[in-house]
């Protein structure tokens, strides 16, 4: 069943005009239809990742940041990763200042490991040296 009419069109996809058979006809041929389905499914894909994105986003709720500098200055008890990022320096260096001495700590448990901020507020307050002690030390 063919049809006999001839209508000048404008292709959806490229632009070009064309003669087309019916008056249902939206592209200039083959290719350009399976370039426009192919165009039409990716912006059915990202509409649908974007509205799960929006889903996703309204059901996570926003942690407080614990490891932000005013939060950790509000806590009794640090941990060895809160301590480290209090004192800006790494894990390492704290659990050698734990084992060394420098640092007093308690040890719950494995992995457990928590210190006072007011020992680390202790490793800033230094004693003035005398006057004379310092004078015996280095004038001999």
């Amino acid at each position: 069943m063919s049809s006999n009419i001839k209508i000048k069109k404008i292709c959806q996809h490229c632009g070009q005009e064309f003669i087309a058979r019916t008056t249902v006809t939206k592209y200039c041929g083959d290719n350009c239809a399976k370039k426009a389905y192919k165009v039409k499914v990716r912006n059915e894909k990202i509409k649908s990742s974007e509205k799960q994105f929006a889903l996703q986003k309204e059901s996570i709720k926003p942690k407080s940041d614990l490891n932000s500098y005013f939060a950790l200055k509000t806590l009794d008890y640090l941990t060895v990763k809160e301590a480290a990022l209090l004192l800006k320096c790494d894990c390492r260096t704290i659990y050698l200042m734990v084992k060394s001495k420098r640092l007093p700590s308690i040890n719950l448990s494995q992995r457990k490991t928590r210190i006072l901020k007011k020992d680390i507020d202790a490793l800033f307050e230094t004693s003035q040296p005398d006057k004379e002690s310092f004078t015996r030390t280095y004038s001999s």
